[in-house]
């Protein structure tokens, strides 16, 4: 299934039960939507009319973002699933036009998280960029090496 795809509130409601079972979460075994219901702090009623795909519409922000915590999902993702957000629109708001990726932030954003990391991904970022910017090697010039 397409992560981008948003989905009808029944294929929602199936897309999320199967996200449950995998978790140990079984909605059709008894007592494990309710043990999940009670971890993600969402209304038991409301879980089993989700997953039931008994709701006329997507469920609200804030059970998506009980949700994500709880599945330890993005809550883009659910955000896009659920028919609020295509993923262009959340592109536009987390990187508004004109914005500028920063190495620390495309770091981030590839989970490179330890500031000894962060800061070697920046420094290859840069050497990159620099090397980038030489002028072209002309035809009849040598190849250069990485030590040149």
């Amino acid at each position: 299934m397409n992560d981008s795809a948003a989905l009808s509130p029944q294929e929602f409601g199936a897309w999320l039960g199967d996200q449950l079972a995998s978790r140990g979460y079984d909605p059709k075994r008894r007592g494990r939507a309710a043990a999940f219901a009670a971890k993600s702090g969402i209304n038991p009623a409301t879980l089993s009319q989700i997953l039931g795909g008994r709701r006329t519409k997507a469920p609200d922000v804030r059970t998506l973002s009980q949700l994500s915590e709880a599945l330890g999902v993005p809550l883009a993702l659910l955000l896009i699933r659920a028919g609020h957000a295509t993923p262009e629109q959340l592109a536009d708001i987390h990187r508004p036009e004109g914005g500028h990726l920063t190495p620390e932030r495309a770091a981030e954003e590839l989970g490179i998280t330890t500031p000894e990391r962060v800061q070697a991904f920046a420094h290859m970022v840069k050497a990159f960029r620099e090397a980038e910017q030489l002028p072209p090697a002309a035809a009849d010039d040598p190849p250069r090496t990485a030590h040149q």
